[in-house]
């Protein structure tokens, strides 16, 4: 079947070739509307994706810097360093 050509061409044999492409050309159309749909879709979840990945990547920063200050405040807190420093500050 033919898709390309005038109009006067698909007008041969009583114009039954014209009907049979107007849906066929309808059809190539859809087709390409979906597929930049799909590409903007496609664009979009990328994008949540990236930012679901930096946002993880952020709370797992965020939990070790957590850990790293109360570990820290820890230190300070337990007898035996208080013990150790204060007879050190003595000597």
């Amino acid at each position: 079947m033919y898709v390309i050509g005038d109009e006067a061409e698909y007008r041969v044999g009583g114009g039954l070739i014209s009907v049979l492409r107007d849906p066929i050309v309808k059809a190539m159309a859809a087709q390409k509307e979906f597929e930049e749909h799909d590409e903007r879709e496609d664009e979009e979840y990328r994008q949540r994706e990236a930012e679901e990945t930096h946002t993880q990547d952020m709370l797992e920063k965020l939990e070790q810097d957590t850990a790293s200050e109360v570990a820290g405040k820890e230190e300070l807190t337990n007898p035996q360093v208080i013990t150790r420093e204060t007879e050190a500050a003595k000597a």
